[in-house]
Formats: structure tokens, C-alpha cells, sequence
């Protein structure tokens, strides 16, 4: 009997929150429940706090929701909220508690099979028009993960991947877990790291996750030190290629497309007019821009690449040799969005 095929999740959608949205402690949540309020995030990301409605089949969807019965996945959404609200947060630049109600709006309608959400305007900083510090990944990605500390410790990952370490407490990451303060570190390793770290490995590809044990007086645990090894980064498209000119050739939006892994069809006027100053004003090569998307890492995305391109523009970097060679990076673009080494261990001068 033949196998039933299965449908692909959208790979498109990402989650996109500030930095101090990874500070939120999710621990109560369970997996369903962790990728379901992940799925709404992503999908209300950039909507201010307008009100937006979302079917049951397509969170289901997003979610890769195994169970069939609506009354199992209704507890589930309802208790997303529930745990929200029982959360405290804490602002770091302010000397005060909130109490953390993301979704004033928490709207389930049974009938409809519906949600109807939208965000707190003291919240919509986490979640909507990000410019500054902000965690991006692969909804698809973070949905595929089955260990409820491997979803836990997967945004840290992904915030600090570019930088190529995530240090950690003991204190915090029990915390960040909902471990006991007691819980030995023989039973971290057993049940926590051994198979969060095999699980997440696949995720990162190109990357090799380990885990460093911290220590203070009297050999005593303090912290961990979780370290991507190996190559730093494997893009979309194979940049190599791209360096050896075997794409598209030409200023178009063709090669650019096969860099960031766009469709050409779908492109909007504003990232069309973008991509031509990139070749009439800004003189970049096809090599420049794939380094771009590179440095960009999960921020790869045309207004992005376009501050990166603008910056080498303005210090007067005109190939990628100039980069590479010199060792010099964008003045606006810090060491944890851009790693020179990154370029390098690509090989585009071999």
C-alpha cells in the first residue's frame, strides 16, 4: 500500500521578537502549547495591535498539531493564554513589574473554529517592526522539535548563534528550564543536554553544538557554555557558486533572487527599487550582495542586506577582497550580526 504523502509545512514563516521576548519564561508550557503560541507570534508579527483571525486548521497546520480531536486543541489554545497571564514581566531598563498580558484580545470561537488575537500596545515592541536586537528563525524549524528543553533552549540558541556562544548560569538556565534549584547536574546532562544538544544539532546545519560545563570554587558548576563549532554557516544558496559567476549572470533581479532563495515573481516594487541601487548607485558585484546575505545570517532579507551593502558602499569597500582582505566590517552592523571568518571559511577565494 502506497505511503500517504505528506504536506510540507510553509518554511516561509518565521518568528520574529525582540531579544527580552526570549526572557519570558515559557517553562509551564507544554510542547503543543509552546509551539502554538509561536505559531500566533509569527503570525501577528508587524500588526501593531490590530486584530487579526486565524482558523483552527491553519494553526494546526503550522504546528504540525498530531491530534485530531478539536477539543484536545481548543484546551490547548485556551491554556496558551491562561499561562501567559500568569506570568510577571520585567522590564530591564525600568524599575517596575507588569503583569504579562500579551493578547488583550484572546477571542476562540468554537463555532467558527477560529482565534481571534491581537497584541497589548505596552507589548508590541517584543513582536512588531524590529530594528535593534531581535531573534529570528524558521517557524517550520522550531515546530519540528519534540523535547519540551530542546524548545525551550532553541530561541537562546538561535539569538546568540551569530556570535557562535550562548553563556548561560546554572542559576538561570534551571530557572529558564523550570528545573528545581536542586536538580543535580548529573540529571541535566542525562535528560536535558545530552539529547536537547543531539536533537537541535540537525537545525543547525553546517554547525556543531556543544555544551562546556563552567566551574567555580570547589569544582562546583556555575554556568554553561553552549559553542557552534565548525564551519560558521551554511547559506540558502551556495555562494561559492555565485563567486564563480554560474548563476544568472547580469544586474537583475534574477541573481539576487537565487541568493536570497526569492521568488521572482513575488518580488514588491520597493524591494525591486532596492535591488536596482544596489547595482546603478551602489556599483555592487553579484559576489558583494551573497556576501551581504551571508553577514546577514537570519536577517537575511533585502532591507537588511541593503544597510550592510550601504555601509561597505560608504567605507569604500568595492569587492569582496576588500572585506576579507582588510578585515573590516560595517560600522552598523556589530561583531554579533557580522563574522569575517564566516565569509572566509566559505571559500569564495579557493
Amino acid at each position: 500500500m502506497p505511503r500517504k504523502k505528506k504536506n510540507k509545512v510553509n518554511n516561509d514563516i518565521r518568528v520574529v521578537t525582540q531579544n527580552e521576548f526570549n526572557n519570558v519564561s515559557l517553562a509551564t508550557f507544554t510542547p503543543n502549547e509552546n509551539k502554538i503560541l509561536h505559531a500566533i507570534v509569527a503570525k501577528i508579527k508587524n500588526k501593531d495591535t490590530q486584530k487579526i483571525q486565524i482558523s483552527f486548521d491553519e494553526i494546526k497546520y503550522l504546528v504540525q498539531y498530531k491530534r485530531n480531536d478539536n477539543s484536545s486543541f481548543i484546551r490547548d489554545i485556551e491554556r496558551v493564554n491562561t499561562k501567559l497571564m500568569q506570568l510577571n514581566y520585567r522590564y530591564e531598563d525600568e524599575d517596575k513589574i507588569v503583569q504579562f498580558v500579551l493578547f488583550p484580545t484572546y477571542i476562540i470561537n468554537k463555532k467558527e473554529k477560529t482565534l481571534e488575537v491581537a497584541v497589548n500596545q505596552d507589548f508590541t515592541f517584543l513582536l512588531n517592526h524590529l530594528t535593534g536586537e531581535f531573534t529570528a528563525f524558521a517557524l517550520n524549524d522550531f515546530t519540528s522539535i519534540k523535547s519540551k528543553y530542546a524548545l525551550l533552549i532553541y530561541p537562546f540558541l538561535s539569538q546568540w548563534k551569530s556570535v557562535g556562544k550562548y553563556t548561560v548560569s546554572i542559576e538561570d538556565f534551571k530557572a529558564n528550564m523550570g528545573l528545581d534549584e536542586d536538580y543535580s547536574i548529573s540529571n541535566i546532562d542525562k535528560r536535558v543536554l545530552i539529547p536537547t544538544v543531539r536533537e537541535l544539532n540537525a537545525l543547525f546545519p553546517g554547525l556543531n553544538l556543544e555544551v562546556d560545563k563552567q566551574r567555580g570554587l570547589k569544582n562546583k558548576v556555575v554556568g554553561l557554555k553552549f559553542t557552534f563549532v565548525g564551519s560558521k554557516l551554511e547559506p540558502g544558496k551556495d555562494i561559492k557558486t555565485i563567486a564563480a559567476g554560474k548563476l544568472t549572470p547580469g544586474n537583475d533581479y534574477t541573481a539576487v533572487c537565487e541568493i536570497f532563495g526569492y521568488d521572482k515573481d513575488k518580488l514588491k516594487g520597493e524591494d525591486m527599487a532596492t535591488i536596482d541601487s544596489w547595482y546603478k548607485d551602489l556599483n555592487m558585484s553579484n559576489e558583494m550582495i551573497a556576501a551581504a546575505y551571508t553577514a546577514a545570517r537570519d536577517r537575511a532579507s533585502i532591507r537588511y542586506c541593503n544597510g550592510i551593502l550601504k555601509n561597505w558602499f560608504n567605507s569604500g569597500y568595492k569587492k569582496v577582497e576588500d572585506i576579507v582582505g582588510y578585515g573590516a566590517k560595517p560600522e552598523k552592523v556589530s561583531d554579533e550580526d557580522f563574522l569575517l571568518g564566516d565569509i572566509a571559511q566559505l571559500g569564495l577565494f579557493e
